[in-house]
């Protein structure tokens, strides 16, 4: 696996003091768990590239399950991704704030409520009224828009 920077990791391993403990990039927590928070976050660093990070509860404490993407993932229908080590909640939070290690500035773009469906996917409720079905399938991360029927 790709891990942080750009160098080979293996799961369960420990990645700038952080312990990545997922053995695949499929959705965290027991499948049909949940709702649980998910945010997505612009990453921009000092030397001006961007990328987007995505951070999904495990539960009500504990660290999060994150994952960097070169694409903004809850706009796109298809995104590469890469696993990340384990976040701090303060990442689900609004606003911007300055990534540890002068690593520039993340600021939270998109929220909202995660349910595990099956192995490797997931639905989203956003907190602007979309909705939509990830799916993990290795390093790649499919989106799809869900329409919902309307009884008017």
């Amino acid at each position: 696996m790709i891990g942080t920077h750009g160098r080979q990791v293996p799961w369960n391993a420990e990645v700038g003091g952080v312990i990545v403990d997922n053995a695949s990039t499929f959705w965290p927590g027991e499948s049909k768990a949940g709702p649980v928070q998910i945010s997505v976050c612009l990453h921009e660093l000092p030397d001006g590239s961007r990328h987007w990070d995505v951070f999904v509860e495990r539960g009500p404490e504990g660290p999060l399950w994150s994952m960097r993407c070169d694409q903004r993932p809850d706009q796109t229908a298809a995104v590469d991704i890469v696993r990340l080590p384990d976040h701090r909640r303060v990442w689900l939070q609004s606003g911007t704030r300055a990534v540890s290690g002068g690593r520039g500035t993340a600021t939270r773009v998109a929220n909202g409520l995660l349910t595990n469906v099956g192995a490797g996917t997931a639905d989203i409720q956003w907190s602007d009224g979309r909705s939509q079905r990830w799916t993990v399938n290795g390093q790649s991360l499919t989106c799809e828009s869900i329409i919902q029927d309307s009884d008017s």
